[in-house]
């Protein structure tokens, strides 16, 4: 499962680049990389097959030149992304994320 999370992220940032915009590009590179950790640590069995057919899906929509129904499947299909993590019970704090990733916020400042 963890190789097929690092492709998913390296599709989104594919997408990114493949946009032309530089900026979004890094963004997507820095959001890709920390939801593919939340996605190691809490991410359910089968999330990888439900994206690898949603990825397809914006693909042949992005090909046919349909950029309406690929907002539509990039916004299902991120909403999906969330749906399949097994995100952490509510008594564990609001800050559970933020303490999760906070090795990796130290060393990036």
């Amino acid at each position: 499962p963890t190789a097929s999370i690092r492709l998913a992220g390296e599709f989104h940032v594919k997408l990114a680049e493949m946009a032309g915009n530089p900026i979004l590009r890094r963004y997507l590179d820095e959001v890709a990389t920390r939801c593919s950790l939340i996605l190691a640590v809490h991410g359910r069995p089968h999330s990888s097959e439900c994206a690898i057919n949603e990825h397809r899906d914006l693909i042949k929509a992005l090909r046919e030149g349909d950029a309406e129904k690929a907002v539509g499947l990039m916004t299902a299909h991120l909403q999906g992304i969330e749906g399949r993590a097994l995100l952490p019970a509510a008594d564990e704090g609001d800050d559970h994320l933020a303490r999760m990733l906070a090795p990796y916020a130290r060393g990036a400042a």
